[in-house]
């Protein structure tokens, strides 16, 4: 009897630091994925079709296009490309990317301190450095554009924006 009661104790005692050790929970952020990621033109900021009268369109601080970040990640530009079809006088305009929560905030973040001057109506015009390229999730993203006169205003404005978020394994 001293012997079963022995090797009760024992199973007991065993069960309850098995026990302990396999229902041990822990939570852990997702790990990043090694290797690096991929970039996609998530966004085309546009305005006007080529018209003679689409001309009309370009003011300055017109809004160029803008989408809602619901993701989880942080995305990452990497290149901005803008290309202009021919209007009226000098074919220029400056355009830069701004985001906050609030849409039209009256202080975003911008992605440059100085906008992109966009001449080219052929291959585009390029950028790829910027003072702020980190755009986190639950943000509005929207293109603007000033530089626009009544000597300079071409009739449509194409701009892709190409970017890249961190992989996570979840």
């Amino acid at each position: 009897m001293k012997k079963l009661i022995f090797m009760f104790i024992v199973l007991c005692v065993s069960i309850g630091i098995y026990g302990q050790n396999t229902f041990k929970y822990e939570v852990r952020a997702p790990a990043l994925k090694a290797g690096t990621s991929d970039t996609t033109a998530i966004f085309v900021f546009g305005l006007g079709s080529g018209a003679a009268a689409d001309t009309a369109c370009f003011n300055n601080n017109r809004i160029v296009g803008a989408f809602y970040h619901s993701g989880r990640d942080t995305i990452w530009v990497t290149d901005i490309r803008g290309v202009l079809v021919a209007g009226t006088g000098t074919e220029t305009i400056d355009f830069n990317v701004q985001w906050d929560a609030n849409m039209l905030d009256a202080t975003p973040t911008s992605l440059n301190t100085t906008a992109l001057t966009i001449t080219s109506q052929t291959t585009g015009t390029n950028d790829t450095s910027f003072n702020n390229n980190g755009i986190p999730p639950g943000n509005w993203i929207w293109g603007i554009i000033t530089g626009a006169s009544k000597d300079n205003k071409p009739t449509a404005l194409y701009v892709t924006m190409t970017v890249y978020k961190r992989n996570r394994s979840y």
